[in-house]
């Protein structure tokens, strides 16, 4: 293994060597332990060559103010070469910001800018919370959830998904999808799923397997399934 990483820094370090410029991207995550680690890529401006990952850096008890943000980036802009970074991509949270004004203030040769990406997930998550859409994917949300939290429920869905699927009713099997609200194309997948499944969800509400089950959530989830207006403004929205 530390053969391989050797071999693999080494081809890294002359794919970086190749290029004049280079754009520093970065991202934060938290581990199922709850440990905060950033992690660095190298994008260069060539289409023959795919961003590249450089290192991982666990923060620790380091609070990520932009002082600090800004010092963590540093350390990796030396080990890439100061020369050859013209760019930093993060985020756009205020401590990112603040750290942009640092490092332009130090390197006036990098340009520090937010991820694109980001900030359209930000946007079509605006988007989502209007009357227009809040109150569908909301329903969405509550039908997925009924589904995929009762084992015996999920897999008659499952079942019928097949049968539908076998007699030509629906094009595709796919599952139903638990939205995530920094990610929009989770929003849209869960919407678009429960679409997908009009007709498995329609025989899954009258199954006995669904009438067996106890409480308000029942009798909830039959009505939005019977309601011609919900998936009118799901096909809308």
């Amino acid at each position: 293994l530390d053969n391989a990483f050797e071999k693999q820094k080494t081809v890294i370090g002359e794919y970086i060597a190749e290029s004049n410029v280079v754009a520093l991207i970065s991202d934060g995550w938290s581990n199922i332990r709850r440990e905060h680690i950033v992690n660095f890529i190298v994008s260069i401006p060539n289409l023959k060559n795919k961003p590249v990952f450089i290192k991982s850096i666990s923060t620790g008890e380091t609070q990520l103010t932009g002082n600090n943000v800004a010092k963590i980036i540093k350390e990796v802009i030396a080990v890439v070469g100061v020369n050859k970074v013209t760019a930093v991509i993060t985020d756009n949270t205020a401590n990112m910001k603040a750290a942009w004004d640092i490092l332009e203030a130090e390197y006036p040769h990098i340009f520090c800018n937010g991820c694109a990406a980001h900030v359209f997930n930000l946007l079509v998550k605006d988007i989502c919370d209007t009357d227009a859409c809040s109150g569908i994917l909301e329903k969405c949300r509550f039908i997925t959830h009924f589904v995929r939290s009762r084992t015996a429920v999920i897999e008659r869905f499952r079942a019928l998904q097949l049968f539908h699927f076998q007699h030509k009713d629906i094009q595709y099997k796919r599952n139903l999808v638990y939205p995530c609200e920094t990610r929009w194309y989770t929003q849209h997948a869960c919407l678009r799923r429960v679409l997908d499944n009009h007709v498995v969800l329609c025989s899954l509400a009258t199954h006995a397997v669904v009438t067996r089950v106890k409480g308000h959530d029942k009798e909830t989830f039959c009505n939005m399934i019977g309601d011609d207006n919900f998936w009118a403004s799901a096909m809308i929205a």
